[in-house]
């Protein structure tokens, strides 16, 4: 989950974290990787879009990726880092 580095936009999606991740993971084991990643979100879109769809699926890993476009966008520190912590716990 999280916004263009997680969905994978402006690069190689094959080369990218989460299927870098997904397939590391996958040697010994099967897997399946959903990405719910969304470009141009910010940690707040995450609590409030992604973390339903995530929590759906009953994952046992998450990838969070999110951030660039909180400090683009001026998000105050402390309302980043209290996003971040509810969307932890929360999963």
């Amino acid at each position: 989950m999280g916004d263009s580095l997680a969905a994978g936009v402006g690069g190689d999606y094959e080369q990218g974290f989460a299927v870098q991740t997904s397939q590391h993971l996958a040697k010994g084991r099967q897997i399946n990787l959903i990405n719910v990643g969304v470009s141009g979100s910010r940690a707040r879109d995450l609590l409030g879009q992604q973390l339903s769809q995530t929590l759906e699926l009953h994952p046992d890993l998450v990838l969070i990726s999110v951030g660039g476009n909180d400090v683009t966008h001026l998000t105050p520190l402390l309302s980043l880092k209290s996003q971040l912590s509810s969307l932890v716990e929360k999963l």
